[in-house]
C-alpha cells in the first residue's frame, strides 16, 4: 500500500511537467503566467521532498514548511487572478470584485483561524501555516462555487480555462478541508492519518487530472461573454455606489 502511494504521490510530476510543456509550446504561459508559475513550483516543491525524505527528516522538515509558506503565497496570487479573470469583461464591477474577493478573504482567515487557535494551547509557526492553509482550502472552495455561480449568471462556458483552472483548485480545497476534519475528529490517530494521506493524495492527483484535461488536449480558448444583462448592470451599479472608496 505504501508503494502504490509513493507512485500516486510522484503522479503529478511528469503529469505537470507535460502541461508546463505544452503550455509553453503554446505560449499559454504567457496568458496564464501565475497558473504557469504555480504548476513550475508544483514541481520543483513535489521533487525536493521527495529527495529530501531520502537523506533526512531534518532536511525534508525544512523543505516541507519552506514549500508550504511558497505555495501560500502563490495560490493567493492564482486565486487572485481568477477571481479578477471571471469578471475582467465587466469593467462596471471591477471595484466590487477587489471589494468582494477581499472581504471573503479577510472574513475566512479570522474565523478559521480564531477557531482553530483558540482550540490549541499550542501556538506553533508550523500550526499556524497549517491554519492559514486550510483558510486558502475554503477560500479555493468558495472561488470555485464562485465561478460556477458565474457561469450561470454572466454565461461563462465550462470549456473555457478558467472554469478548469478554478474547478481542479476546488477539489484541491474540498480534499484539504475534508482531511482536516478527519483529523480534528479522529479517535484513532494512526488510522485517521492513512486515510487521510490517501484522501490527499487521490484528491491531489485528481486535480491535476482536471488541468491536463483543459490543458493537454489541442482546443481553442473559449472567450468570456463581452455582454452583461442590464439587471446585472443596474445592480453593479447600484452596488458601486455602496462600496467603500
Amino acid at each position: 500500500m505504501s508503494l502504490a502511494l509513493l507512485l500516486l504521490s510522484l503522479l503529478p510530476i511528469p503529469l505537470m511537467t507535460s502541461i508546463c510543456l505544452v503550455m509553453w509550446i503554446r505560449k499559454q504561459h504567457r496568458l496564464y503566467p501565475i497558473f504557469w508559475a504555480f504548476l513550475c513550483f508544483q514541481i520543483v516543491w513535489l521533487a525536493s521532498e521527495f529527495i529530501c525524505k531520502t537523506i533526512s527528516y531534518k532536511a525534508f522538515f525544512y523543505s516541507y514548511w519552506t514549500g508550504s509558506f511558497l505555495n501560500l503565497i502563490l495560490q493567493l496570487l492564482l486565486l487572485r487572478d481568477i477571481f479578477s479573470r471571471t469578471l475582467i469583461k465587466y469593467p462596471q464591477l471591477d471595484k466590487f470584485r477587489r471589494f468582494l474577493f477581499e472581504t471573503a478573504l479577510f472574513v475566512s482567515l479570522a474565523s478559521i483561524s480564531t477557531a482553530v487557535l483558540m482550540g490549541n494551547k499550542i501556538h506553533t509557526i508550523s500550526k499556524m501555516t497549517v491554519t492559514v492553509e486550510l483558510v486558502i482550502s475554503v477560500v479555493e472552495v468558495m472561488l470555485f462555487i464562485f465561478v460556477a455561480a458565474s457561469a450561470v449568471v454572466l454565461g461563462i462556458k465550462w470549456k473555457s480555462v478558467i472554469c478548469g483552472i478554478a474547478a481542479g483548485l476546488g477539489v484541491f480545497g474540498t480534499v484539504n478541508v475534508a482531511a482536516f476534519i478527519l483529523m480534528l475528529f479522529s479517535a484513532r490517530l494512526t488510522s485517521h492519518v492513512a486515510v487521510a494521506s490517501w484522501l490527499n493524495t487521490v484528491g491531489y492527483d485528481v486535480g491535476i487530472g482536471i488541468f491536463c484535461w483543459y490543458f493537454l488536449p489541442k482546443r481553442e480558448e473559449v472567450a468570456l461573454p463581452q455582454k452583461i444583462r442590464p439587471e446585472l448592470l443596474d445592480w453593479a451599479e447600484s452596488m458601486r455606489g455602496s462600496l467603500p472608496r
